[in-house]
């Protein structure tokens, strides 16, 4: 921290086991009392604001089940997640407000969707991107409440749109959230997502509940239900366990149209955040 009272920060995120490039984020953020802005490969800000479908195991904001169940689509366009993931980690500037009343927003600016390495063509502005983002956190008649609302569109016509709500009161949340996409010509790429959950916590306890449904224009459809319980450990390290089944309605779009995917499956891990 800055003797001004700037604070300024990097971020690098590296992933293990991977066959392209160990880095997945980087970014450096400047904060004040004005709020923050991000510079780097980072979600944007329809993202980082959204309240989705929480979830005690491997968690449900990036429709998770295309991870473990090969033919499921997963965070990118047409996929089963509210947060809109899959557009993400693309280098850009974000402003994010600070938190006044319970309201925060952030806008992001995404000088070249396909840019995420150093460098990239020039492309005259016809490949940016912008988003915007923002919630409520706050507590009403004893619930505690998180209401969010997000848009992304890119020049090429593309727009994801979501919006979420979380409810909890005592040791109980309900959570709902719902993210709609266009992409004009490619009706494999129109999807509408509804997913819903419920969480119940004690202690270092916690299980929990939740569905997702996602249809396109062109009949691919998808759903997944997910149980999950964790259990933690030490600050930081929690036992992270779900059980899960999903399935895939190819539609009249995909290569192989009119044939189903479906899979179940158990993930046991340990979780270390610090």
């Amino acid at each position: 921290e800055a003797d001004n009272g700037l604070t300024v920060s990097v971020k690098v995120e590296i992933e293990g086991n991977t066959h392209a490039s160990p880095v997945d984020e980087s970014q450096l953020t400047v904060s004040g009392e004005f709020g923050a802005i991000t510079l780097g490969a980072e979600d944007g800000a329809s993202v980082l604001t959204h309240h989705g479908v929480r979830d005690a195991g491997f968690g449900m904001l990036c429709g998770d089940f295309g991870s473990w169940i090969n033919g499921i689509k997963g965070c990118g366009p047409g996929g089963m997640g509210t947060a809109g993931h899959g557009l993400g980690d693309k280098n850009n500037i974000t402003y994010f407000s600070p938190r006044i009343n319970g309201v925060h927003f952030g806008v992001t600016y995404i000088p070249n969707i396909g840019q995420e390495a150093q460098t990239a063509p020039l492309t005259d502005n016809d490949s940016d991107a912008w988003a915007i983002g923002g919630n409520y956190v706050g507590d009403f008649g004893g619930a505690n409440v998180a209401f969010s609302l997000g848009h992304y569109e890119r020049a090429t016509n593309y727009t994801y749109s979501n919006i979420g709500l979380q409810v909890g009161m005592g040791a109980f949340s309900f959570d709902v959230a719902y993210a709609v996409s266009d992409d004009g010509a490619d009706a494999g790429d129109n999807t509408d997502v509804v997913a819903a959950g419920a969480m119940y916590s004690d202690g270092p306890m916690a299980v929990s509940l939740s569905s997702t449904v996602a249809e396109a224009d062109d009949g691919d459809d998808q759903w997944g239900t997910l149980l999950s319980a964790s259990y933690t450990l030490a600050p930081g390290i929690a036992w992270r366990n779900s059980l899960f089944a999903a399935e895939r309605d190819r539609g009249a779009t995909d290569d192989d149209a009119g044939t189903t995917v479906e899979g179940n499956g158990f993930v046991t891990g340990i979780t270390v955040s610090f």
